[in-house]
């Protein structure tokens, strides 16, 4: 299942898993606009494609931190 790519999703052009069953997806930041008719939709701003579940950080690395709590709340 983990090899599986789905495409023209609502949530992107492509989304799959990675290799802790994490969907990989584009991310999108929106802005309520008005259409010519009066109603308001919905207007993608920025896209971030193939967003996973660590956007960046290494995998390993964060996987060794222990779990967020109120003594720790991530890397400083």
């Amino acid at each position: 299942m983990r090899a599986t790519t789905l495409t023209g999703s609502p949530r992107g052009t492509r989304v799959s898993l990675d290799a802790y069953g994490n969907p990989v997806y584009d991310a999108f930041i929106r802005r309520v606009v008005r259409r010519p008719d009066g109603k308001l939709r919905n207007a993608a701003v920025e896209t971030y494609p193939k967003v996973d579940q660590f956007w960046g950080f290494d995998p390993d690395t964060y996987m060794r931190q222990p779990a967020y709590s109120r003594a720790f709340q991530g890397p400083r």
